[in-house]
């Protein structure tokens, strides 16, 4: 997980990190802490605090809306790969390795950032699925 995407700022990243390693009885004088230090803030300093963490709730929401998205095309195949060769596919319909294909797939990051289709790439996947599961049911047909 890449914090710079979920946090307003470098010293609630650092903050974050901290809290991440306490033990539950840090974690709770922790949390006094800054409940008395939010309640010693001006009404100025409550308002632009609330705001840092609302910017931070919507950078948390939209990185979990982008990694579902991608988990949920792994999550999708299922196991069609035990019965269907994405190797196959990928070499056929995009003239690449199955490696490359199972980076998109399961979204590894490739220098620094999220493999992922683009959407000319997800229509291609779609219609490569569609196309064979044809070829099968023509094939099951003729049987």
């Amino acid at each position: 997980m890449d914090n710079n995407k979920l946090f307003a700022n470098p010293e609630q990243e650092a903050e974050f990190e901290r809290f991440r390693k306490m033990k539950q009885n840090e974690r709770e004088a922790f949390i006094e802490n800054k409940q008395a230090e939010f309640n010693g803030m001006s009404e100025d300093k409550q308002a632009e605090y609330i705001k840092e963490l609302n910017k931070n709730f919507e950078n948390v929401l939209k990185y979990a809306k982008e990694e579902h998205e991608e988990l949920a095309l792994y999550s999708q195949l299922g196991d069609i790969s035990r019965y269907v060769s994405l190797a196959q596919i990928s070499s056929d319909y995009f003239g690449k390795t199955k490696q490359w294909l199972y980076q998109r797939i399961k979204g590894y990051t490739i220098n620094g950032k999220p493999a992922k289709f683009t959407d000319e790439e997800k229509e291609k996947f779609r219609s490569a699925l569609l196309d064979v599961s044809n070829k099968i049911k023509d094939t099951a047909l003729n049987i």
